[in-house]
């Protein structure tokens, strides 16, 4: 299940954003929450992606903590660069060859921010976020902030909040706010909620 904006289909090269997360001490052992930047070819049949954020995963980790997480596609083939840039100046944490992804050389078509859940069938979800809805806002609702998109000669302006699309696949599970903007947090938006959906 996802809550997510993301960008018309262009040639971006790049995204960063301020991902809030909150760990989520009742999740059960196979079921993951987390929030990403998504760089995607957005073909289903040939799909190329490269995804880097925050997750709770307690298969894989053995605990229910929150932990960093890079995914990628297609084993066959642009460089992309993966930094963090919470700190007092960006640090550089690995590269994607651009072998990895051959069709997001020049440029991916598309890019996401996204929260998403993923559980086994007949389970109860867990929460996304902070499982708390986006209505309740800074301080309770996760959020990602000052989204940013790049061009191709690696300058970084805000994405046109008009342009972005939202995809909500549970409406009755999960929320995702309007994309909104105020000069401290840029192009902003809250999204999740509780656990407990079905199906």
């Amino acid at each position: 299940m996802v809550a997510m904006y993301h960008t018309p289909r262009g040639s971006y090269f790049g995204s960063r954003a301020k991902i809030g997360i909150w760990g989520s001490p009742n999740q059960g052992r196979f079921q993951e929450s987390g929030a990403s930047i998504l760089v995607t070819s957005n073909e289903l049949e040939d799909l190329n992606a490269l995804e880097a954020g925050f997750h709770v995963y307690p298969d894989l980790y053995n605990d229910n903590n929150v932990h960093f997480f890079t995914h990628w596609t297609d084993p066959n083939s642009g460089d992309w660069v993966l930094f963090r840039d919470d700190l007092e100046k960006p640090l550089f944490l690995g590269h994607f060859p651009k072998e990895l992804c051959p069709k997001l050389n020049g440029g991916a078509p598309r890019m996401a921010w996204t929260g998403f859940v993923s559980y086994p069938k007949n389970e109860p979800s867990p929460a996304m976020g902070s499982g708390h809805f986006p209505l309740e806002g800074e301080r309770k609702a996760a959020y990602i902030k000052n989204s940013k998109l790049f061009d191709s000669k690696a300058r970084a302006h805000d994405p046109y909040m008009e342009d972005l699309l939202p995809v909500l696949d549970r409406p009755d599970c999960y929320h995702l706010s309007i994309v909104d903007f105020v000069v401290k947090d840029r192009v902003y938006f809250y999204y999740g909620g509780p656990s407990g959906c079905i199906g």
